[in-house]
This record gives C-alpha cells, structure tokens and sequence, in this order.
C-alpha cells in the first residue's frame, strides 16, 4: 500500500521542467508544482507566466499555499504523526525517523527524495529503451521489407540507357548534350560529374523502386521529381528540393539534410558516401537510407504521389555520383 503510495507521488514530487525531485518546490494555481529556481528561469524566458505543463496562465501561490499543499495527511506517519521522510527498502514502505529508530532499525534506508528521484530515473530510462526497441522494430520491419524487393533492386540497372542518358539542364534554360556522348550516351554512363540538375529521361516504373548511389564531393543531392520541362535557375522554384513537386537528400560536407518544398531538415547521422533510396509509390513513401556495414533509415517522406516520379540529382561542381551495381 505504501509503496503504490510512494508511486502514485511521484509525479507530484518530481519537477517536469528538469526531471528530479522537487528542490525549493512552488505550486501555481493550476495545481503544479515545480523547482523554484526551474519557473523562475522558464518564466524569465517567456512574456507571460504560464505553467510549463498544462499551458493555463497563473501566477506564484504564496508561501502559505505552499505550505499547506505539501503538508497532506497522506504524508503524515499514522502512528508517531510525523512526516513521512524515509523509505525503508528493506519492507517497501515510508517511514518518519522515529520509525527508523524502532521497528525499521537496521534496515536499508534511503531519503524520500533520493528514492523518488531514483524511481523516476529508472522510468525515464524504460521510456528510453522501450522508445529505442520500438524504433529498432521499425528498422528490423524496414530491413525486411527491402530484402522482399531484390526484384526491384535492377530497375536502374535494367534501365542502364535511359540513366545514361542524361539531359543537363544549363543556366540559359537550354536542354544542351554532354560532350562526351557517342550514339547519344556518355563515355561512362554509370558516373556524371560537373554537372547541375540532371533528371532520367524516363518515369520509374512498378510501384516499388530501389537504388543505391555512391556520392563523391562535398555537395550531392538525390532524389525524385514529377518531370519539369524547364527549370527557373533564377528564382530557384524548379531546383531539387524548393518546390512541393520534388523530395531529395541532400549530402553536404558530411552531413544529412531531408529538403522538400522550401524545407530543410538535418538529420543527426554518422556519414557514409553511399545512400539507399526506396520508393513505395501507392503508399506515397519516399525512404533514403545510410548504406555501410549495415542500413539504417536517414528519413522518410510520407506523402501523397499522383504523378509519375523520375530519379534525379544535383551535382555541384567537383561532384559526383555512381549508380552502384545491385545485380547478384
């Protein structure tokens, strides 16, 4: 009994701005209480005085509210009628110190607020693991799902000629040739490099499509893009990532940035050069993966696809990308 006691406390013990007991504690109008120093600090950085858990504006109750809310009869020790001040882990059960000098002496004992703060940590620390087994679930699940679309790994590889060839969209606006080609296509259709905004000549087709590249330089972006017949280098709305028309990942200078529609989104991540992209058309689910010893999701676009998606890359100058070979 005196343990779910000391449970169903907690959370009125424990400061939600900092996550630790109640030090110098205060309680607004609203019925929270919070560290002193915590509200004060929270509030300094605020234009009103609002609680920092519900949102309800108030104001500081007064020393004596403050009092009287802490002194309840639950924390009260029925039998020496003094505050419950210990925690006797030896029975599971809060005790006053005239407790811990009769029947509980000898027992392991620990402060109220010591104990608290531990109970609250460790719960801290299961939210964390559970949070972590459910987002490793969802990468087992992801991992699984592109394993069940080996099929898919050759679009762009079985495609070979229409990613080779390329159109460069040039700053006059003009669709102009790589020099290079010979028959219409490059010297070495699976690198492009010195380019700007390079775009398949042909729509993905199926409704599950995966491809990896291989980035070199400090500035790549890849992704997808509905077809865009010219491009407004001067406003920039047709380039990758600017428009509600294209998604794309963009790898700069060792780091991650998801860009769709005007917004960037870092993405907190060890680097690696080569990237994964896995396209489920009728789900409107855009995937981009870190690809080294093993895969791990960089971000995922959840959207609404209507038209056809064509590949699509933003090369800035002195980069380039490599479609990787995903043929067994």
């Amino acid at each position: 009994m005196a343990k779910a006691q000391l449970f169903a406390s907690q959370d009125e013990m424990t400061c939600s701005l900092c996550l630790e007991a109640l030090s110098d504690p205060v309680s607004i109008l609203c019925g929270h209480s919070f560290c002193h120093k915590c509200l004060t600090d929270y509030w300094d950085q605020r234009q009103e005085c609002s609680c920092p858990q519900c949102g309800r504006t108030t104001q500081l109750s007064s020393v004596s509210e403050l009092c009287r809310s802490l002194e309840r009869p639950q924390k009260i020790c029925a039998k020496h009628q003094k505050s419950l001040e210990m925690f006797c882990e030896a029975d599971g059960t809060c005790i006053c110190v005239m407790c811990s000098e009769t029947e509980h002496e000898g027992h392991k004992m620990v402060m109220i607020r010591e104990q608290v703060t531990r109970e609250v940590k460790a719960e801290r620390v299961m939210e964390r693991l559970e949070k972590e087994m459910k987002e490793q679930k969802k990468r087992d699940a992801d991992l699984r799902e592109l394993s069940e679309t080996k099929e898919h790994n050759c679009i762009l590889q079985v495609r070979r000629h229409f990613i080779g060839y390329l159109i460069r969209l040039g700053w006059n606006k003009k669709v102009t040739c790589d020099k290079n080609r010979k028959n219409g296509y490059p010297s070495n259709p699976d690198n492009f490099s010195k380019l700007e905004q390079i775009l398949c000549n042909e729509a993905l087709t199926g409704t599950h499509c995966y491809w990896e590249v291989e980035c070199t330089g400090e500035s790549v972006e890849i992704g997808v893009t509905y077809n865009i017949e010219d491009i407004d280098y001067e406003n920039f709305k047709d380039l990758l990532g600017y428009n509600d028309m294209s998604w794309c990942l963009w790898c700069f200078r060792s780091q991650y940035f998801a860009c769709h529609d005007k917004m960037q989104t870092v993405i907190h991540s060890p680097y690696s050069p080569r990237i994964g992209v896995y396209l489920d058309w009728p789900a409107g689910s855009l995937s981009f993966y870190r690809v080294s010893l093993t895969m791990t999701l960089l971000h995922r676009f959840n959207t609404t696809f209507t038209k056809p998606l064509y590949p699509v890359f933003y090369l800035y100058h002195g980069t380039s990308v490599k479609i990787c070979n995903l043929m067994p």
